[in-house]
């Protein structure tokens, strides 16, 4: 499994909407947890290469009059054993 960091997103964006953008590309989310400011998320896959795929084909994009910014998440995010999100940013 890889954890990306997807920054910059509108402030109203729902995990579903979230998932949606990575589906439009072929790539299945396993977890979305948007953080409580609501402006980034922690978007979990299935492996390395989708995680590659997504930040070469879903970093730069708009939604919602937004720039995303799609990366991979710091190692102490990605391990949190809540699963990075709603219990910290």
């Amino acid at each position: 499994m890889s954890v990306l960091r997807v920054s910059n997103l509108p402030s109203d964006t729902t995990e579903e909407a979230l998932t949606t953008v990575f589906a439009a590309e072929g790539i299945t989310v396993l977890r979305c947890d948007i953080t409580r400011s609501g402006k980034d998320a922690f978007v979990t896959l299935n492996s390395g290469q989708d995680a590659e795929t997504a930040i070469h084909q879903i970093n730069g994009i708009q939604l919602g009059g937004q720039t995303l910014r799609v990366a991979h998440a710091p190692k102490q995010q990605a391990d949190s054993p809540y699963g990075a999100g709603r219990y910290g940013e």
